[in-house]
């Protein structure tokens, strides 16, 4: 009889139904494993294990307890994995979100008879700055991270049960369906969460007083406070182009008209924009941080150290059709080597075995 598995997902409002982490899912498929997916929602008329409305005083208590993120909605998920782990004799139960679901269901692994492992998505930089106690991992039967940088750091948590697992791309769905040649002079930027807005905003503006025929596209949550955010700086140039709550077609469509992602980061783990530009031969410039190494290669990528190397390295390679032709073939076949969702998947079952 196949082994029954648990899948604690959360779906996030801000990534498209065909980015994120949670691609893979969609992938697993093992004759000695059976999959059952459980959903965290916002939905608040819902009751825990004992039929009590969750949002009691001492619930409201409760979930502040495990930090950033954690709130009543994780709580109920949990509760809910728990009742669905008892009723369905479930041996594994994988978070695929720590950070925002991972609270106190390994309180419950012995009366349940389940192991629990969660998927850590924020650099550990993330956790010094927020304060969030890593004891809060104890519990767990092993911590996935997405990268071996970040592996180094957390294993100091949690010795010997952290294990690294990647973060992929639908290829299928992100497609390279216009020649990097056959695009215009424009620049990507998509994206918010650890975005280094004031280097973007700082090279774009050098950029477009070098070179006034480049065309830069910004995906991009605006901030209300137009004092304070760099990328507002940036649209009193007509050469510039505001996106926001697009669909997954015009996302794919914006990659397919672009030559260069520039994505300054402030830290990162795997990113969804690098690996879904890369998907559709987009070369990619972006900062030089260790875990994105591991998800680039230097075929297609180049890291910049400072702005004067940044700048001049997008100003010799946006005109230059031979390179950006060959980094476009390069970034496209690294996804597909190496990131597509069933490869991923194929880690995650080799992984979900060895805890069985």
């Amino acid at each position: 009889m196949p082994a029954n598995i648990l899948l604690l997902r959360h779906p996030l409002s801000h990534i498209g139904k065909y980015s994120g982490y949670e691609n893979f899912v969609d992938h697993l498929q093992d004759d000695t494993l059976h999959f059952t997916d459980h959903h965290r929602t916002r939905a608040v008329r819902r009751t825990d294990i004992k039929r009590r409305f969750f949002l009691r005083r001492a619930d409201k208590k409760l979930v502040n307890k495990p930090g950033l993120y954690y709130n009543a909605f994780s709580y109920m998920a949990e509760m809910e994995a728990f009742k669905i782990a008892n009723a369905q004799n479930v041996k594994l139960i994988h978070n695929t979100f720590l950070e925002d679901n991972h609270g106190f269901l390994g309180n419950r692994k012995t009366a349940g008879g389940f192991k629990l492992v969660a998927t850590a998505h924020q650099p550990y930089s993330w956790w010094k700055y927020t304060h969030k106690p890593t004891t809060v991992l104890d519990q767990l039967d092993a911590l996935f991270v997405l990268s071996n940088a970040e592996a180094a750091c957390f294993e100091t948590a949690l010795p010997g049960r952290v294990h690294v697992v990647r973060h992929g791309v639908s290829t299928d769905f992100f497609t390279l369906s216009k020649p990097v040649t056959q695009r215009k002079k424009r620049i990507l930027f998509v994206g918010n969460w650890l975005r280094d807005t004031a280097f973007f905003a700082e090279a774009i503006e050098t950029l477009l007083k070098i070179d006034a025929s480049i065309a830069v596209d910004i995906v991009y949550r605006s901030s209300a406070d137009v004092n304070t955010d760099p990328v507002f700086r940036l649209c009193k140039y007509q050469q510039v182009t505001m996106h926001q709550h697009i669909s997954n077609e015009a996302l794919r469509d914006l990659y397919n008209d672009a030559r260069l992602l520039f994505l300054p980061l402030t830290d990162a783990t795997a990113n969804n924009a690098i690996l879904e530009a890369a998907a559709c031969g987009v070369p990619v410039v972006t900062t030089n941080l260790p875990s994105l190494k591991e998800y680039t290669n230097s075929h297609y990528a180049y890291y910049y150290n400072g702005m004067k190397d940044c700048v001049e390295y997008i100003i010799q390679t946006i005109d230059d059709e031979a390179r950006l032709s060959f980094m476009s073939r390069e970034a496209r076949v690294f996804m597909e080597q190496q990131f597509a969702a069933p490869l991923i998947a194929k880690q995650h079952i080799a992984l979900y075995k060895s805890f069985l």
